[in-house]
């Protein structure tokens, strides 16, 4: 991955012109592979169906060291320009699309209106990069191939053997300088970062989520060692008579306390004979009722069973909490007071039940770290509850979402793709029920992630690499603002008169207006996509409209910019319906409706808005829930120790009836 100037932890793309130059100077790996997502229109073979490819080059499956399951890969080659004739499906897609056809090899497929062969169907189970459904040959123009400022492109590769990690950044540093010196204008400040392929897959926010649950685990085993050793100081109070008897005969300190630490341990083991049926159950529950957006961003979670792994793990745990709820109850037993403790008698336990500190410290740690996991659920769905919240301005429930995307060999310019929108909107807010329609690149928390684009302010070019200007760009009807209810600040929405004719106009937020013109307006200023040096045009700022989260990942608003569709249509785009009443009845009149224009763009990631903002948030919900319910049950053990305690030790501290004379 490469780090672009100033960053440290924000991975990006690389550019293929880097690609090239890191193919040949390197000599610490394999040849590196390239790959990029893209989404295809599968058509040809029943209703039209978006599927999410990765373009790769040839050597992709030879250095993953995997091979089709049915056919072969693509033929070897190295480079970036090769011929994208050929198709490798995945096991899940070939059976859902084409019934697992055995003779599917050498069949021609349609994807994005081009034929493609199919050479090779991938083992059940291959899923890398996560949530493919196919792949095809990398192709890039020689314009593309030489670029250092589009970053596209993901590389994978494997080091050569007895080459470590260290070896590999320290030579891809290397690379990096002089690529710096050989292209300064594009590749100052820019770093190489050298990360293994798990770090790369699991990605931070799995790490963070998992070591999160596991840290709530590990309270709750806590709460159970506190319970267990809590108990044992009260059994040892009882037994202190016991124990002086013992070491009056001869017993060793040593050998009570081994006694006491071996009695813990077995206590353990037995909890973890008893708890891995429970675990079992837990496991199938939870892989039962995994969400799908969920389980596509973890990889290998239809693999997680309980097997000697697990098994050694739960071993070691239980010794471990064993000795951890043992060592203090065994130090008390071996250091019992011979002498005053066969003086006492059975006043022994009274005595001795207050001697004890850290039987009340235990009691209040278990109660903090129920507390602490409990706040801590509360908190995460409380902040899941503001996300939602943050809709206010518009009922979401009344909105229909959905993604379409036109195919770049039939779009091929503005003016089609641009035609093509405005005579959707008008069909679909016909529909009986549509009370308005809106088009934007993106709707706002419709995923987890959003991306940036660098753009820039005339008159103002970056002082260094550091100064860096990026921004959410949308590219949006002249409706898409007021149904999301995003309200104007400043100067004027887009209009439909804002067309390929017209001056290039902008819409941009508080916060981008804020960052680079704090102390001025806007309005008037020009910035545009992309570099000083690119083809693209000024665009005339012409409106501030409030702020919005795009995602639930932000910590607040990023600063967008708001380009009206006419005078730069996307490719791919989102449609937004407000209703009348559910919003799911006017989805057939939406099908007809585009069929009638072109019945091989499909739709996809259809829902209510509500509905798909949730899905975006379904990760943290349900780390959430998980939390919540381990916080319960931290609870309950808290409580059940306390009493068990109590109940224990209340014989010894009742007063005896003591007859009148």
């Amino acid at each position: 991955m490469e780090l672009s100037p100033g960053q440290t932890s924000e991975w990006k793309k690389v550019a293929p012109g880097d690609f090239e130059d890191w193919n040949r100077q390197s000599q610490s790996f394999e040849p590196l592979v390239a790959g990029r997502w893209n989404i295809f229109n599968l058509t040809g073979s029943g209703d039209p169906l978006r599927v999410r490819g990765f373009e790769v080059t040839a050597n992709f499956l030879d250095t993953l060291r995997v091979q089709p399951a049915l056919g072969r890969g693509f033929l070897k080659d190295t480079n970036i320009s090769g011929s994208g004739t050929e198709v490798v499906l995945s096991d899940g897609l070939w059976e859902r699309q084409f019934g697992a056809d055995p003779h599917i090899i050498g069949q021609r497929i349609r994807l994005n209106d081009r034929l493609l062969t199919v050479v090779g169907v991938m083992p059940k189970g291959f899923n890398f990069p996560l949530s493919a459904e196919l792949w095809v040959r990398l192709v890039l123009t020689s314009e593309e191939q030489s670029s250092r400022t589009t970053h596209s492109l993901f590389v994978v590769t494997r080091r050569q053997p007895g080459v470590s990690l260290h070896q590999a950044q320290a030579e891809m540093n290397a690379i990096a300088g002089q690529l710096e010196n050989a292209y300064p204008n594009t590749n100052q400040g820019w770093h190489t970062h050298v990360i293994p392929i798990a770090e790369f897959v699991t990605g931070e926010l799995v790490r963070s989520y998992t070591l999160l649950l596991l840290g709530a685990v590990a309270f709750v085993l806590l709460i159970a060692c506190a319970n267990v050793a809590n108990l044992q100081f009260a059994r040892g109070t009882m037994r202190s008579q016991e124990v002086a008897v013992r070491l009056s005969l001869g017993a060793t300190r040593f050998r009570v306390a081994r006694q006491s630490l071996i009695e813990s341990i077995l206590l353990g083991l037995g909890g973890a004979t008893l708890g891995l049926p429970l675990a079992a159950l837990g496991v199938k529950l939870i892989l039962v009722n995994m969400p799908l957006d969920v389980a596509s961003y973890l990889p290998g979670w239809n693999t997680i069973a309980i097997d000697w792994r697990a098994l050694l793990f739960t071993l070691s745990v239980s010794v471990l909490a064993g000795i951890i709820s043992g060592v203090a109850p065994a130090l008390q037993n071996a250091r019992v007071n011979l002498n005053e403790t066969l003086k006492q008698g059975g006043r022994s336990g009274s005595a001795g039940s207050s001697r004890h500190p850290l039987r009340s410290t235990f009691v209040v740690l278990q109660i903090t770290l129920s507390l602490v996991l409990l706040v801590g659920a509360g908190l995460m769905i409380k902040g899941m509850r503001q996300l939602v919240s943050m809709t206010h301005e518009f009922p979401p429930s009344t909105v229909l979402a959905m993604r379409l995307n036109l195919p770049d060999t039939r779009y091929k310019d503005a003016q089609q793709m641009s035609a093509f929108y405005d005579r959707m909107l008008e069909k679909v807010s016909a529909i009986p029920g549509v009370q308005s329609a809106a088009l934007g690149t993106q709707l706002p928390f419709s995923e987890g992630d959003i991306n940036t684009t660098p753009f820039s302010i005339e008159g103002r070019p970056p002082t260094s690499p550091r100064d860096r200007r990026t921004a959410v760009i949308q590219y949006v009807s002249p409706s898409f603002l007021p149904l999301l209810g995003i309200a104007l600040q400043q100067g004027r929405q887009i209009t439909s008169d804002d067309g390929f004719s017209a001056l290039p106009v902008a819409v941009i937020n508080q916060r981008l207006a804020r960052k680079y013109w704090p102390s001025q307006s806007a309005l008037g200023q020009r910035l545009r996509v992309g570099s000083d040096e690119s083809a693209g045009p000024w665009m005339t700022i012409v409106g501030v409209v409030s702020d919005v989260k795009n995602s639930w990942i932000s910590s607040q608003a990023e600063p967008s910019i708001y380009i009206p569709y006419r005078q730069s249509p996307p490719h791919f785009a989102a449609l937004a319906l407000r209703t009348q009443g559910a919003p799911l009845s006017v989805l057939p009149g939406v099908r007809s409706r585009i069929a009638e224009m072109d019945a091989e763009v499909p739709l996809y990631k259809i829902m209510p808005y509500d509905e798909l903002i949730h899905q975006s948030i379904l990760g943290p919900r349900y780390v959430a829930v998980l939390l919540s319910v381990l916080g319960v049950i931290a609870l309950i053990l808290a409580a059940v120790g306390l009493y068990g305690v109590m109940s224990y030790m209340f014989p010894l501290c009742r007063i005896r009836h003591i007859p009148e004379v």
